[in-house]
């Protein structure tokens, strides 16, 4: 029981105030908005594609959240792993898909979406070499990148980050 209570505290501090602690002049969110690139428009198969991986990262961020205040290292790396290599653009999708993808998603949102993933892949070195400092900094950075994107890409579905 105090297992359970240590792991929702960690979940909602991390969820919660974190990202409250994040400067308003954020630099993708400032240079994007002035340029108009927040809107995304993407036919119904594409959409179901990127709607996929979102669900999947939200469960990967989940499991990181149980994972990492339990010290559960190769659950951690391997959620990380699995996290990293769902990146949209390194599907396997038709030409057409393809360029799609690339002339529907803003650089802004690819540019996220890119880092993202990255920071995924570090976070799987740092629960490999059983970095406690570095996961946490790594799962943090994680966050931000989707509080980031939602506020500026998702704000319909996420309205509080209007």
């Amino acid at each position: 029981m105090h297992r359970t209570i240590v792991i929702t505290l960690t979940l909602l501090a991390v969820v919660f105030i974190y990202p409250s602690m994040i400067p308003a002049g954020d630099p993708h969110r400032d240079s994007l908005k002035n340029k108009g690139e927040t809107e995304i428009r993407l036919s119904g198969h594409i959409q179901k594609i990127l709607s996929a991986e979102m669900n999947g990262i939200q469960k990967g961020m989940t499991l990181l959240a149980i994972a990492i205040p339990a010290g559960h290292w190769d659950d951690i790396a391997g959620t990380a792993e699995k996290m990293k290599e769902s990146y949209i653009m390194n599907r396997k999708l038709s030409h057409e898909e393809r360029e799609e993808l690339h002339h529907s998603l803003p650089p802004g949102f690819q540019a996220l979406d890119r880092e993202f993933h990255d920071t995924a892949g570090l976070l799987r070195q740092a629960a490999g070499a059983h970095n406690r400092e570095l996961v946490t900094a790594y799962f943090c950075k994680l966050n931000e990148t989707c509080v980031t994107c939602h506020s500026l890409y998702a704000a319909k579905r996420f309205p509080d980050f209007k």
